[in-house]
């Protein structure tokens, strides 16, 4: 109760607190939290104990996460004591492993591998797969490919349920949507367009040059291509040299040839003579017919009479 003689929840003023006499001191914690009792107020757990949802004290957990089990206080990876297991009691029983490499032999608690010969396998036994990765179908205890663009097939390579992006399901068959388009109901219909189209009817329609999506039509812009930054709904571009921008005058990243140079480009070569990629203070590449020597771009000429291309003092190509 607060000097205005009306209740507040502990928990208000003092996180994790379920009982309290005032603001400032904590009797007793909710799950997952202790009683600091050199503060009176409560501290979650796993600040101090890994794992840990419900402990008594900053030392002793009581109950782990799963994944993790409980011993001497303390939460314990399942996975690091018992190889592929997800969920355990102990250190020597799991009843969960890792579906895609292992299966439980109830008998001895362990996650024993999955064997060898069960390729694309999700889930298995000690004799066979019992479940398949996405393409693949179950076929006499093994995984094996659905047909070409079938994402989920049945009983065989040829009973397709689901197609991949770009294809629509036609019987059990998967055919292709129009170009263009990534989903389709038939031949005629698009749903959604690839990257850089837009739904026009049921059709797809490329958006202009310096939309990299757009909607409605083609200088609708959503975002935009390299070199260009978004206004409004048009794509606008960025100043010379810059290849992702937020305005004319605020440039982000320059391309080849080119540093940042506070907001704006600048030619490596204004810097280091013939650099072809720099910092603006290291160069890293030299233009073709030079190589780099401790930062400075020398001709391959000078270092060999005659050539024309070389790789560090290396000449490998000749003048004729």
């Amino acid at each position: 109760m607060d000097t205005a003689n009306s209740c507040r929840m502990c928990a208000r003023d003092m996180t994790g607190c379920r009982k309290c006499t005032n603001a400032t001191v904590c009797l007793a914690c909710s799950d997952q939290y202790y009683l600091n009792t050199g503060t009176n107020l409560c501290s979650l757990c796993s600040s101090t104990l890994t794992a840990c949802v419900l402990c008594a004290d900053a030392s002793t957990c009581e109950q782990c996460a799963s994944e993790y089990f409980l011993s001497a206080g303390q939460c314990l990876d399942c996975f690091t004591a018992i190889d592929g297991c997800l969920a355990c009691n102990s250190s020597s029983y799991c009843f969960e492993c890792a579906a895609n490499t292992h299966y439980l032999n109830s008998t001895s608690g362990l996650c024993v591998s999955c064997p060898s010969g069960f390729a694309n396998c999700l889930n298995c036994n000690s004799s066979q797969c019992l479940r398949c990765q996405p393409s693949y179908f179950l076929d006499l205890g093994e995984c094996s490919k659905c047909s070409e663009n079938c994402s989920v097939c049945a009983t065989a390579s040829t009973t397709c349920t689901s197609c991949d992006i770009g294809f629509y399901l036609s019987g059990s068959s998967c055919l292709p949507c129009t170009s263009f388009c990534s989903v389709c109901s038939d031949a005629t219909t698009c749903l959604s367009c690839e990257q850089g189209y837009f739904l026009s009817g049921s059709s797809c329609l490329a958006c202009n040059f310096s939309c990299s999506r757009c909607v409605v039509s083609a200088t609708n812009c959503l975002s935009c291509n390299s070199g260009f930054y978004l206004s409004g709904t048009s794509c606008l571009s960025c100043s010379g040299g810059c290849i992702s921008c937020t305005s004319p005058s605020n440039c982000l990243s320059c391309g080849t040839g080119n540093f940042l140079s506070g907001t704006s480009c600048a030619h490596c070569s204004t810097v280091i003579s013939n650099c072809l990629i720099c910092d603006g203070t290291n160069c890293w590449e030299c233009a073709a017919g030079f190589t780099l020597v401790n930062n400075t771009c020398n001709s391959c000429s000078s270092l060999q009479s005659g050539c024309q291309i070389c790789e560090g003092s290396s000449c490998v190509l000749c003048l004729r």
